[in-house]
């Protein structure tokens, strides 16, 4: 008879929810098959079931958010001062007026491509409002159109605003982490024990390769993995991450290296581990690129720009 191998599967990249789906239908196609174990199979079984126990315990606290209600209110005040400057800035392109049909239209060009930021999640809205932000204070002729249109005003209280969603956006995101953050602790000591099962029912098989309740035991396990790892998470696409805007580089002399903060949704990108950067343009003063070449889990690329002084 062939030795036997089980379907591969990185069980360490299924989200919480799958691994513990993973460990209980292994645990209920095993507990039937207990007198085949031994002592030391035995033992294993009882530590994965009580370890699964306990993270799912965890993962059925239901997390407060205290803070929901805050985010909802800070969220939709930027949302009415973005939209107040949006109205102001379109009703202008009609004007009669020259002067403030111009300026419309400066503005008008400068916000489409901003224009429906608030469709986006909280973490990239806050991420584009800021950029918003930046490109408008370092363009002398974008504050002259906004004063032409008495909006100066806005665009100044739209900075507090975001940086005050931002704040409260965060501060539930470290809530929930500490909340939950003992059902992630298991993730790992769950598989750790599930893995010991998938071995020492290989090393049994090596033992008594035609014992029929083992051979079925190992392959009603196998169809479990097979459906787990059809369940692996897709890789993303670079170009699908939100890459927050580089402050202006002072020149030094030297090439100029910054490294992004990147996000994917609410998920931060870590440099190294999920991507790696290299540059364009970036040993003299000018506009420069830093390429994002995704790692893992990330693949393709994306860049942004930013300017050296």
């Amino acid at each position: 008879m062939s030795v036997l191998r089980f379907t591969h599967l990185d069980a360490f990249k299924l989200k919480l929810g799958n691994v513990a789906g993973l460990a209980s239908e292994t645990l209920q196609e095993t507990l039937p098959s207990m007198s085949k174990l031994g002592e030391m199979g035995t033992k294993i079984v009882e530590k994965l079931a009580g370890d699964v126990a306990i993270m799912k315990s965890e993962m059925d606290r239901t997390p407060s958010s205290p803070l929901t209600e805050a985010i909802r209110l800070a969220n939709n005040a930027c949302d009415d001062t973005l939209n107040e400057i949006k109205r102001t800035t379109r009703a202008a392109t009609q004007s009669t007026v020259p002067l403030k049909a111009e300026a419309g239209a400066v503005l008008m060009h400068f916000l489409e491509g901003f224009w429906h930021l608030n469709r986006e999640p909280i973490p990239t809205q806050i991420t584009m409002t800021r950029e918003l932000l930046l490109r408008y204070s370092e363009t002398p002729l974008l504050e002259e159109a906004a004063a032409t249109l008495g909006l100066l005003e806005m665009f100044t209280v739209l900075q507090p605003q975001n940086e005050e969603l931002n704040r409260l956006y965060h501060e539930r995101l470290e809530i929930q982490a500490h909340t939950t953050q003992s059902a992630s602790s298991m993730k790992p000591v769950v598989l750790e024990e599930y893995n010991r099962l998938c071995s020492y029912i290989l090393q049994l098989l090596k033992l008594s390769p035609n014992d029929v309740d083992l051979v079925t035991l190992f392959h009603k396990l196998d169809i479990i993995r097979k459906k787990y790892s059809t369940l692996m998470p897709l890789p993303t696409n670079m170009h699908d991450v939100t890459v927050t805007a580089i402050p202006v580089q002072m020149y030094t002399g030297k090439a100029v290296t910054p490294i992004p903060e990147a996000r994917f949704g609410e998920t931060p990108l870590t440099f190294a581990k999920d991507f790696s950067v290299t540059y364009k343009n970036n040993e003299a003063p000018g506009e420069a690129i830093v390429i994002l070449h995704g790692k893992g889990h990330y693949t393709g690329i994306t860049d942004r720009r930013f300017i050296i002084e």
